[in-house]
């Protein structure tokens, strides 16, 4: 056989493999697990589009982990619990508004979900939300055990994924931070858009603008698109720190699970916590969350020790 037809059989039974076992690298037992929340996402992509734009006014309900829920969150916590219903594997699944929804007996998976990150933006037909999906085994106790992790932007087509042992894409593409080393011009995401959280970022703004640096703050409303904004070098920081104030509303573990996991695996310096930047956050979904990150060790030292001021 020829070289040239060899790397053409080759290439056709590899694609066959691929075709059979769509992520070959992933450990067997979460390898349908990684699809499941890849085709969950999709589902939920599906259901939101009859309910953008749709709000109204008057109190506000709680969900089961104390966060808001508003009416255009409701489709796709139904959209979670009709998708589980019809799988064949035992889980965990714990949402943002209804808590534990399932929980078999001997279930092989943890699945921490928002349903909808960025419920706010979505309700009002604002740019920037979409669902993220972290799984876990069983014996998992801390948020950074996770095996894999989906992001999906609904308004736009982008999805980032993870899994155990391998480098997380956007698209298929692997995700490389910011190259940014100074402040100049950078592009800093916060966790200010309440106002009753926003003299605590002063401090922090009032240190950037006294060194005279370009620096754009944004505040995008949803931590784990967040998160994965600062994996693909779309921002250059992140900072979130409500919870060590308690200021409500403020990000919790649901929140987070997924950006987070996807975060690390591109090696950019962050931390996280839950009423402090320890590095510990464990396995709780409504338990307070977090983070400050960034694309570089520099600007990270810099956000954090201004905080620590």
């Amino acid at each position: 056989m020829s070289d040239s037809l060899y790397k053409l059989v080759f290439r056709v039974q590899w694609k066959s493999i691929i075709l059979l076992f769509p992520y070959p690298w992933v450990d067997l037992d979460f390898r349908r697990h990684l699809q499941a929340a890849e085709n969950l996402a999709s589902h939920l992509n599906r259901e939101i589009n009859d309910y953008v734009g749709v709000w109204r006014d008057g109190k506000q309900k709680k969900g089961a982990l104390g966060d808001s829920t508003f009416a255009v969150d409701v489709p796709l916590e139904r959209g979670v619990t009709d998708f589980f219903s019809d799988t064949d594997f035992n889980a965990l699944v714990v949402t943002e508004d209804q808590g534990p929804i399932r929980q078999d007996t001997d279930y092989e998976a943890v699945y921490v979900i928002d349903p909808l990150d960025g419920s706010r933006n979505a309700r009002r037909n604002l740019p920037f939300y979409g669902t993220s999906i972290a799984v876990y085994e069983p014996e998992a106790s801390s948020v950074l055990d996770a095996k894999a992790a989906v992001v999906r932007r609904f308004d736009e087509k982008e999805v980032f994924t993870w899994s155990s042992g391998c480098k997380p894409t956007l698209n298929g593409r692997a995700l490389k931070p910011s190259t940014k080393q100074d402040f100049t011009d950078l592009v800093l995401a916060s966790g200010n858009h309440f106002a009753s959280s926003y003299d605590i970022y002063l401090p922090l703004f009032k240190k950037l603008g006294e060194g005279g640096y370009d620096v754009w703050i944004k505040s995008l409303g949803a931590s784990a698109l967040e998160l994965c904004y600062l994996a693909c070098g779309r921002l250059d920081a992140v900072c979130d720190i409500r919870s060590l104030y308690c200021r409500a509303p403020q990000p919790q573990v649901y929140d987070v699970a997924a950006g987070l996991n996807i975060l690390a695996a591109t090696q950019a310096p962050f931390v996280y916590g839950s009423r402090r930047l320890d590095g510990r956050l464990d396995l709780d979904a409504g338990l307070p969350a977090c983070f400050v990150g960034a694309c570089s060790q520099n600007i990270y030292d810099k956000i954090i020790s201004t905080i620590n001021e």
